[in-house]
C-alpha cells in the first residue's frame, strides 16, 4: 500500500491514479516514523539454542488391524452379528404374540440372546408390549368410569320411561330380559 504525494490518501498497489484526488502516478512509499530518543527498549539477553537433533522420519501411531469382511459378504452364520432372515422375524413376532409364554420368551431374548439382531428386536418388542399394557390399563380405567356414567344415565332414563317399573337391569348383561320387562313387541 502506498500514499499519494498530493493529498496523502492511501493508494492500493498497482493503481496508477490516486483514488481521492485523481493525480497520476505521483505515489510514494511513506516515510518511516522516527522513535523518540528518550524511549529505550530493553533487549533480552540472547538464549542459547538447544542442540539440533538429527532429522528423523515422523512417527505415527499404529492402530490395531481387525479382520474385515468383504463389503458384500454377510457375517458368518451363528455369530453374534449374523443377519436374521425375514422368516425369523415373522416367527419371532408370532412367538411374542402368545400371551404369557411369548412375553416370557421376549424377556429372556431381550436379556440373554447371543445374536445381537435377535436381542435388539426382542428389546424393541418388549418396549412395545410394555407400552401396550400401560395403554390397556389406562384405557380400562378411563372407559370403566365412562361406562359407569353411561350406565347410570341409562338406568335413570329407562326408570323414568317405565315409570319406575324397571330401575336395575344388571349392567346390560341380559338385554333380552330388559326388553321383555319393558314389553317390547315381538319378544
Amino acid at each position: 500500500m502506498a500514499f499519494c504525494t498530493e493529498c496523502g490518501a492511501s493508494v492500493p498497489d498497482g493503481v496508477k491514479f490516486c483514488v481521492e484526488c485523481g493525480k497520476p502516478a505521483g505515489v510514494s512509499r511513506p516515510e518511516p516514523v522516527p522513535v523518540p530518543a528518550q524511549v529505550e527498549y530493553a533487549r533480552a539477553a540472547p538464549v542459547a539454542a538447544p542442540p539440533a537433533r538429527p532429522a528423523a522420519a515422523p512417527q505415527y501411531q499404529q492402530f490395531p488391524q481387525y479382520p474385515a469382511h468383504a463389503e458384500d459378504a454377510p457375517p458368518p452364520l451363528g455369530g453374534k452379528y449374523a443377519v436374521m432372515s425375514t422368516g425369523a422375524y415373522i416367527g419371532t413376532m408370532i412367538l411374542f404374540a402368545i400371551p404369557v409364554i411369548g412375553w416370557l420368551a421376549c424377556l429372556i431374548m431381550a436379556l440373554a440372546a447371543k445374536n445381537r439382531n435377535r436381542r435388539h428386536f426382542a428389546r424393541a418388542m418388549l418396549v412395545f408390549l410394555i407400552l401396550g399394557m400401560v395403554f390397556a390399563v389406562a384405557l380400562s380405567f378411563l372407559f370403566g368410569g365412562v361406562w359407569e356414567t353411561v350406565q347410570g344415565y341409562l338406568q335413570k332414563y329407562i326408570g323414568d320411561a317405565t315409570g319406575g317399573a324397571v330401575t336395575d337391569f344388571g349392567g346390560l348383561n341380559n338385554l333380552s330380559d330388559l326388553f321383555k320387562r319393558l314389553g317390547t313387541p315381538g319378544q
